[in-house]
């Protein structure tokens, strides 16, 4: 199916569109930087990296809660949790960036398939969010969400243009 291109796309609303494409790319590069960096540094690295971030703060205040609970999720960490990251990060990151690179394109299909992927982020993180209790879970989610309205936006504005 041919790329549909609408004319002189402009308004806020288009500029929302565009600037939350843009931080979902860096979301998804910032994912697989991720994924490479846990994948590649092993478990004694990551120790040593967290000890260092976090020995200014607990030298000012030795008991920084989440200075502590850094070390201890690095002291903590097994190969099973290291793998799921490295999987999940990669994943996602990945499917962020094809999201992005698609409607980039303009390519008509991808308008609604991007709409479903997106959607199934919400789902996840918020099922992770009944889970772990995480806000950044939800962060994610109305971040999401927001991209699923201009998404829809901007597909039925180029449907609209393309005479469909």
């Amino acid at each position: 199916m041919p790329k549909i291109r609408p004319a002189a796309p402009s308004g806020l609303l288009h500029k929302s569109y565009e600037l939350s494409l843009a931080l979902k790319a860096l979301l998804g590069l910032t994912q697989v930087g991720s994924a490479l960096a846990l994948y590649l540094t092993p478990s004694d690295g990551i120790i040593r990296f967290v000890t260092w971030l976090s020995s200014q703060e607990l030298s000012e205040d030795p008991a920084d809660a989440l200075a502590l609970r850094l070390l201890h999720a690095a002291q903590h960490l097994s190969i099973d949790t290291i793998t799921f990251y490295v999987l999940y990060l990669g994943a996602h990151g990945a499917l962020n960036l094809g999201v992005v690179g698609l409607l980039w394109a303009r390519l008509i299909w991808a308008y609604p398939l991007s709409i479903v992927v997106l959607l199934g982020f919400v789902i996840y993180q918020l099922y992770e969010f009944t889970v772990t209790g995480s806000p950044t879970m939800v962060a994610l989610s109305l971040f999401d969400l927001i991209i699923v309205f201009l998404v829809w936006r901007e597909y039925r504005a180029i449907r609209m243009k393309a005479g469909a």
